[in-house]
């Protein structure tokens, strides 16, 4: 959840954008929305010493949205 999309849901929703938010995350395995500190913690992973050995990898961080059970 970022500024931009809860602007984007008040928008869509007015002040029902609570209710929309939590139906449009519905789909996904994880039932929230990501926080932008988790993609930091990715980002911040990559660029360390321990991930020295990554190599042109593709990590989806979509709370498993992008997998189809």
């Amino acid at each position: 959840m970022t500024p931009m999309v809860e602007g984007s849901l008040r928008q869509m929703a007015g002040d029902n954008w609570e209710e929309v938010g939590k139906e449009f995350v519905q789909p996904n395995p994880m039932k929230r929305f990501g926080k932008p500190e988790e993609v930091g913690y990715l980002v911040a992973f990559l660029l360390s010493d321990q991930a020295g050995f990554i190599n042109a990898a593709v990590i989806p961080i979509d709370g498993g949205q992008s997998y189809k059970y």
